[in-house]
């Protein structure tokens, strides 16, 4: 039986990451990084012995860890629209309450008449990279934002709690996971002008919104054993492995003005040292390599031919047997080679992957969930946006039945209503959604016009011969009206109504 995924602590929820931001990926190793050489201690010249060895004992090699994937909590996360706010209010968060100037009071949205105000939305758009503005826009911020009000809102409607020692660990776990301490947290805080009692506010927010998430929506999604060996047996090619050779290695690198002769006479030298029963490899890997990264675990590698490794690597690991010993030369050196296992091709077992899949299955039900929760919030709610500046004397008062209709007109100015079907009237207000089959979010913009995404115009830009007007376009899905506008990202049916007029 697999673990239950639903089985979460608010610590789950506390991981923050930042999607596209412009860090460095990682390079992929060859055989080896390039490292800091080791010396070799001088000794004297070893006995020469064959350059080939085998021996009776066998080898027990080192077993890999296989990763799991646990984190379910944050696709749902990123769902909701967390991501972007988390990452400016923990890594750059900024005290945004009104101060003198029209434009720090302007209202963005009502929430059930709690204001948004502008300033936070562009505050928060301004401190993304360039990559992330390329996903996003205030608009999609200010969505964003609704969405978290309206968690906190209900989150508070149920009486769902935080207390101190709850905001201490999740405070804790954020410094822990951005590698800081609480002097250099406090010094962050300082330079953008934000008071502890501040931050402690928002991080109190997070959890609320975290406990209500656990509490009202994962207790409705059941993973089941059928379920997970279905999605097993109808993605049987996602869990093959192939064929694999592990071996251990000694790398020694020429040394300055040394010649290649020198370099050989020296590998068979070291080579000699090697007992029968291979019993003083991890010894030897410990005093001669040049590969320091690869010390700790013997020198040990898993190689596939797949070209990551160099091909005289690579090659001399399959041509090996089990409990052989041979020399063989790339440009790094001379490697040293023990060949400790022989893995043939073939699928990893349920058993072993079955976590993994529930992981999946439930990021896939978890996702759906929250977004159904979300519209059954908004559907509720009354939400009013404005485009226009409005001055927060006139919009944070409770407002009257006549005030309220006053504001809709004004709002809904902006473009003309369209009634009828949802999906005929984005049609007929030129509406036009591109988009690829590998973009999740495009898979989640297609749940979300439900019905209404058989009448629009849709453009698979991942189709053999794709339009030219897919050639320019980075975000999937990315959408144009008729009247020249374009959205990038996933929209929301509010933000779809608002530029067409069409009434959802």
């Amino acid at each position: 039986m697999a673990e239950d995924p639903k089985e979460h602590t608010d610590k789950d929820y506390i991981e923050i990451k930042i999607p596209n931001q412009e860090a460095p990926a990682p390079e992929r190793q060859e055989e080896r990084p390039k490292e800091e050489k080791k010396p070799e201690k001088q000794a004297g010249k070893p006995k020469k012995k064959a350059r080939k060895k085998k021996a009776a004992k066998p080898v027990t090699p080192k077993k890999q860890p296989k990763e799991r994937n646990n984190n379910w909590i944050w696709a749902t996360l990123l769902i909701i629209g967390l991501l972007v706010i988390a990452a400016v209010i923990y890594l750059s968060l900024k005290d945004i309450t009104a101060t003198d100037g029209e434009e720090d009071t302007r209202i963005a949205a009502l929430v059930n008449n709690e204001p948004i105000y502008a300033a936070e939305v562009d505050d928060i758009y301004d401190r993304l990279s360039p990559t992330v503005k390329t996903e996003t826009d205030k608009e999609s911020i200010l969505d964003q934002l609704i969405e978290q009000r309206l968690l906190l809102q209900e989150a508070k409607k149920q009486g769902i709690k935080a207390t101190e020692d709850e905001i201490d660990a999740y405070i804790a776990e954020l410094i822990a996971y951005f590698g800081i301490d609480e002097e250099q947290l406090d010094s962050l805080l300082a330079a953008e002008n934000v008071t502890r009692e501040s931050f402690e506010e928002d991080s109190k927010n997070q959890i609320l919104v975290s406990k209500l998430i656990n509490q009202t929506v994962y207790p409705t999604i059941n993973i089941t054993d059928e379920e997970i060996a279905a999605r097993y047996e109808e993605n049987l090619d996602a869990y093959a492995i192939p064929e694999t050779a592990t071996v251990r290695h000694i790398l020694l690198e020429p040394r300055e003005n040394e010649t290649d002769e020198e370099l050989q006479e020296r590998a068979e030298d070291v080579h000699g040292l090697i007992e029968g029963n291979f019993s003083n490899f991890c010894d030897l890997v410990e005093e001669y390599t040049n590969d320091t990264v690869s010390i700790a675990t013997c020198g040990e590698y898993v190689v596939a031919q797949d070209g990551r490794f160099v091909e005289e690597f690579e090659e001399a690991a399959f041509d090996m047997d089990v409990n052989e010993t041979t020399i063989t030369q790339s440009r790094f050196g001379q490697h040293i080679m023990l060949k400790v296992a022989h893995d043939e091709a073939g699928v990893l077992p349920l058993e072993e992957v079955s976590n993994l899949i529930a992981s999946q299955l439930f990021q896939e039900e978890a996702s759906a969930a929250v977004t159904a929760y979300l519209k059954a919030l908004r559907d509720e709610a009354v939400i009013e946006r404005y485009p226009e500046k409005t001055p927060v004397e006139e919009a944070t008062a409770p407002l009257n039945p006549d005030e309220e209709e006053d504001l809709e007109v004004e709002v809904e100015k902006t473009k003309p209503i369209r009634t009828g079907d949802f999906g005929k009237c984005l049609d007929e207000a030129g509406a036009t959604m591109y988009g690829v089959d590998w973009a999740p979010d495009v898979e989640e913009q297609i749940a979300i016009l439900g019905e209404a995404f058989k009448e629009i115009d849709y453009v698979d830009c991942d189709a053999d011969q794709p339009p030219a007007a897919c050639r320019d376009i980075t975000v999937w899905p990315t959408w144009t009206i008729g009247d020249g506008t374009t959205l990038k990202g996933k929209q929301s049916l509010n933000a779809l109504s608002r530029e067409t007029g069409c009434t959802i």
